[in-house]
C-alpha cells in the first residue's frame, strides 16, 4: 500500500519521472504549422493516429508531419502547485481510493455518470426538447461524482443559484445490448416527469419498460426546489454512455 501511495504522489507532483510504458506521448510539427502531442493510437503508411489528452483522436497525414518526436506524460507538470496542503491530500486520498469497491468505483457501467442538462426552455418548448437530440448545442453536460450522484448544487448553479421554481431538463443517454424489459431506477426525485426516447415513462422511480436494441435517451423535467441532495439514475440491464 505504501509503495502504491508513493507512486501516486510521485505521478501527480513529477508526472514525467516515470511514465508507465505505453503512454508516452509523441509530438508532431506537421509542415502547415501545427504543434501536436498525444499517444499513439495507430500508424499505417499513410497516417499517424494520435489520442490527445481530452482522448480524441487525432489523423495526421504523414505527407504533412514535419517532424516527430517521443515526448513525456501528457498529464502537465505542476498542475497541484495551486492547491492547499489540505487539498492535496484530499486529492492524493480520493486517488488511492479511485477504482476500489465502493463509493469510488467507476467501473461500473450501469449508473449515469454524464447528464446533459437544458435550463432555457420555454413554457412551449416541451416538445421541441422531447425531440431534439442532448449533444446539440443548448445542452450543458454535467459529471456526476464518481458512485453516479447527480448533486442538486451543480444544477443549480447551472441555473445561475437562482430562479429554482423554473423546470429544469436532464438527459442520460445508455445503451442496451439486446432488446426487452428494462429497469430503470430514478433516486432524489419525487413523482418525477421522465421520458425515454420521447416517450412518457410513467411518474414512478422503478421504471420498466420494453425497449429495442441500441441507444436510447431517458429524460427527466424537474424543478430543483423538489430534488434531493444527490439524484442517481441506475439500470443492471444498460451500459450508459460517458459522453
Amino acid at each position: 500500500a505504501s509503495a502504491v501511495t508513493d507512486y501516486i504522489v510521485e505521478s501527480v507532483l513529477l508526472p514525467n519521472k516515470k511514465v508507465k510504458e505505453g503512454f508516452n506521448s509523441i509530438q508532431v510539427s506537421t509542415k502547415d504549422g501545427q504543434d501536436l502531442a498525444g499517444i499513439l493510437v495507430r500508424e499505417s503508411t499513410e497516417e499517424l493516429v494520435l489520442r490527445d489528452a481530452t482522448n480524441k483522436e487525432i489523423s495526421v497525414p504523414k505527407k504533412n508531419i514535419e517532424s516527430r518526436k517521443m515526448g513525456g506524460s501528457l498529464m502537465p507538470a505542476g498542475l497541484a502547485d495551486i492547491l492547499s496542503p489540505g487539498e492535496r491530500l484530499d486529492l492524493f486520498r480520493f486517488l488511492i481510493e479511485l477504482g476500489k469497491p465502493g463509493a469510488f468505483d467507476a467501473a461500473r457501467g450501469n449508473v449515469a455518470r454524464v447528464w446533459r442538462v437544458n435550463t432555457s426552455v420555454p413554457a412551449d418548448g416541451q416538445e421541441k426538447i422531447l425531440q431534439s437530440n442532448p449533444l446539440d448545442k443548448g445542452w450543458t453536460p454535467i459529471y456526476t461524482t464518481v458512485s453516479g450522484a447527480l448533486l442538486r448544487s451543480d444544477l443549480e448553479q447551472e441555473q445561475g443559484g437562482g430562479h429554482k421554481s423554473e423546470p429544469i431538463f436532464a438527459a442520460a443517454r445508455f445503451q442496451t445490448a439486446k432488446g426487452g424489459p428494462v429497469k430503470l431506477k430514478l433516486t432524489g426525485a419525487n413523482s418525477p416527469k421522465a421520458w425515454v426516447d420521447g416517450k412518457p415513462a410513467g411518474g414512478d422511480n422503478e421504471i420498466t419498460l420494453d425497449l429495442p436494441a441500441g441507444l436510447h435517451t431517458f429524460l427527466l423535467k424537474a424543478n430543483t426546489s423538489d430534488l434531493a441532495a444527490q439524484v442517481k439514475l441506475e439500470c443492471p440491464d444498460a451500459t450508459f454512455l460517458a459522453e
